[in-house]
């Protein structure tokens, strides 16, 4: 099919203008007429999408539709947009179905007259630009390719969003820019290689688990969840003290007839304000004092250090591609806010802009996931990306930290819990990938509570969920061209 210029698009405004904004780019429009309903108005589609394309240095101007309803009236004001214009392209990828329908009519009317008009649509689910054309009074259509460059701006922009102006966010990698790390020397310092090595990793990881220990003991001292968990949570920590043991154990005997709340409201107070508090804070002194370097000047300690060993995996990922593919732009620490209010409305580990219009987030976690909170992520996402956004956990899961026996199958049951959380996600059907040091891994549930694994796929019969490599994430995002 020969490549035709595109003088003049028009398009019909949507919440979801990334779908008008990606055919304009890749056809290299230079006019594009914006028709707009009084809703698409009011909410300032029309609008957001303008001032995109202005900074894209080209010219747009906006139409009135009315309420959308009155198909007559839309023909008449659609044929009065494009009377005097040769060309036209019309792009019928958005609008409602009343107002597509009046975008058709025209664009047919002018067919039939002999204008040398054509039609386009992107498909961001299929990654391709379809063009159709009458030819030799055949109508026929051609798909290419989605190859345009969109930046992060031009998706928040779209949907009256814009990044915080004070945030720490970091631009990895960009398809138009020479690419280096960010000029953070956090970021810097944190070396895959370590996180790789699986000592040190689970040096780190021991840290920030013990950290977690000491505060949940402090959070049932101030809530008096005491004696019930406090057995529990001294095992955990390698009996904190045995005073506070001997102490507890000592009453107990005292109270052989009282269990649960009736023995909490008589233990003294004493061991409330005065034991535990002054032995969880020298506890925790000793404990800081042996915080790992590479996690000293992060504030959340392990989970932020992960942060950076994905926020660099990616980067890396990226320069050194060799093949084509949709990815245009990589973020990491987006925080992102109302352009209206002002209300920041979420927080990005790492963003991938892509060349079809969407946005694919990638949030780094190191530990359990509540519904509630990806439930929130994915509702934001929506606000900012619409219906092709796509939202990722990244996991840590290393074959000497998860196997039988391996190093959180040794310890107490909340470490255990890490082995499961593959399963814990498929079950909800969440989306997720992982740094590891095998290509996939496989996990499923034996008879009983038995958790097997396996770096082969299991026989047919096993419900196995396979949790992939964040390495193999333009394969199995679909990212390659």
């Amino acid at each position: 099919m020969e490549k035709r210029k595109c003088d003049f698009m028009i398009c019909v405004s949507t919440r979801q203008n990334t779908t008008n904004l990606v055919p304009f780019l890749q056809l290299n429009g230079k006019k594009m007429i914006i028709l707009e309903t009084n809703h698409s108005c009011k909410q300032k589609w029309g609008e957001n999408f303008k001032k995109v394309l202005l900074d894209h240095d080209k010219d747009a101007c906006l139409h009135g539709l009315g309420e959308g309803d009155n198909l007559e009236e839309m023909i008449n004001v659609i044929h009065d947009c494009v009377v005097d214009v040769p060309e036209v392209c019309w792009n019928i990828g958005g609008g409602q179905k009343m107002q597509q329908t009046a975008l058709l009519s025209v664009f047919r009317q002018r067919v039939q007259k002999g204008c040398d008009d054509w039609a386009c649509y992107a498909d961001p689910g299929a990654r391709k630009l379809f063009v159709i054309t009458d030819e030799e009074d055949q109508r026929k259509s051609e798909a290419q390719t989605i190859t345009t460059h969109i930046q992060l701006s031009d998706i928040l922009t779209i949907f009256g969003l814009r990044i915080k102006e004070k945030s720490n966010k970091k631009h990895l990698w960009s398809a138009q820019k020479d690419n280096v790390f960010p000029d953070n020397d956090t970021f810097q310092n944190v070396a895959c290689n370590d996180f790789m090595d699986n000592g040190k990793r689970q040096e780190l990881f021991g840290w920030f688990m013990k950290k977690l220990d000491l505060e949940a003991v402090a959070d049932a001292d101030k809530a008096h969840k005491i004696p019930g968990k406090l057995y529990g949570y001294i095992k955990q920590t390698k009996k904190l003290d045995k005073k506070v043991s001997k102490f507890v154990k000592k009453f107990r005997d005292a109270h052989p007839k009282d269990t649960g709340n009736m023995l909490v409201s008589k233990l003294p107070k004493e061991l409330f304000e005065t034991i535990l508090p002054e032995i969880l804070k020298e506890e925790s002194e000793k404990h800081e004092h042996e915080k790992p370097a590479e996690l000293k000047g992060l504030k959340n300690n392990f989970p932020d250090y992960f942060e950076i060993i994905v926020q660099k995996k990616i980067q890396n990922i990226l320069t050194k591609a060799t093949c084509e593919h949709h990815v245009c732009e990589a973020w990491a620490n987006v925080r992102v806010e109302e352009i209206k209010t002002g209300k920041e409305i979420a927080e990005w580990d790492v963003v991938l802009v892509t060349s079809f219009g969407a946005m694919i987030i990638l949030d780094a976690k190191t530990g359990v996931f509540p519904q509630k909170d990806e439930d929130a992520r994915l509702y934001n996402l929506e606000k900012a990306s619409g219906f092709y956004g796509d939202f990722q956990v990244v996991l840590p899961f290393f074959w000497e930290d998860v196997k039988e026996d391996g190093f959180f199958d040794s310890k107490d049951g909340k470490w255990q819990k890490q082995r499961r959380i593959p399963l814990n996600l498929h079950g909800r059907g969440s989306r997720f990938m992982a740094v590891m040091d095998m290509d996939d891994c496989y996990v499923w549930q034996e008879k009983g509570k038995h958790l097997a694994l396996s770096r082969k796929k299991p026989d047919s019969g096993k419900e196995a969920v396979k949790v992939v490599n964040v390495d193999l994430f333009l394969e199995n995002l679909r990212l390659k061209r």
